[in-house]
């Protein structure tokens, strides 16, 4: 009965369950299927939460004003979920898990972007942020030398046949995924060709906008 309003699966409540699964650990690591690994992690994996429950990367300037109003936050920093560091005993100790849930269902008219949202509500300063190259979602935020990991966050996906149409598909980004990909058992496969007319135009559109400096 969970809700899903936006372009992604069930699979994103997975996270909010993890920490009380997974208890053989200190810290949990958490990285979305649409992230790759660009460089060495070591850095990554040596990130202290010091008193924090989470560490994460803020979101772009965008997202932090739109859903800091909509979810009526003050002095918070909205951050992408995409990657998250979780101290396993301090999320459960605070039962973060349950005030998830219990955001989840009684804002359910207000959220948007699933348990990314009710995240932010219930973790507000109770987060590390770490820097943009940890969960790079726009290159155009930095030196793409830089980047540790690199978050396929927008839509037409690099397995999409409609990846081209992607705002972040460029010189640099255009056959990362592929040639990540040609080195795993899914070498080779077809690129997905399921996208909707109506999604293609938007991908369109924005793709202009984005060429023509209109967005950001």
């Amino acid at each position: 009965d969970m809700p899903i309003v936006h372009e992604i699966s069930l699979a994103t409540y997975f996270r909010i369950l993890l920490p009380i699964l997974v208890l053989d650990v200190d810290k949990l690591y958490y990285v979305d299927a649409d992230i790759v690994c660009l460089k060495d992690a070591d850095i990554f994996f040596n990130i202290s939460l010091e008193d924090n429950i989470i560490a994460a990367v803020p979101d772009s300037e965008k997202m932090n004003k739109k859903r800091n109003k909509a979810l009526n936050l003050r002095q918070h920093i909205y951050f992408n979920a995409g990657v998250l560091i979780i101290d396993i005993k301090k999320w459960n100790d605070n039962k973060i898990s349950d005030k998830i849930l219990t955001i989840i269902n009684n804002y359910r008219n207000t959220i948007k972007y699933e348990d990314q949202d009710a995240l932010n509500i219930v973790l507000s300063k109770k987060v590390k942020y770490i820097s943009k190259k940890f969960n790079c979602i726009k290159l155009n935020d930095i030196d793409n030398k830089e980047i540790v990991l690199l978050h396929f966050a927008n839509h037409p996906k690099p397995w999409s046949q409609d990846w081209p149409l992607n705002i972040i598909y460029n010189k640099f980004s255009k056959n990362l995924y592929k040639q990540l990909e040609n080195e795993t058992p899914w070498a080779n496969l077809p690129l997905e060709k399921n996208n909707s007319y109506k999604n293609k135009m938007k991908w369109r559109l924005k793709n202009i906008l984005f060429k023509l400096r209109c967005i950001k």
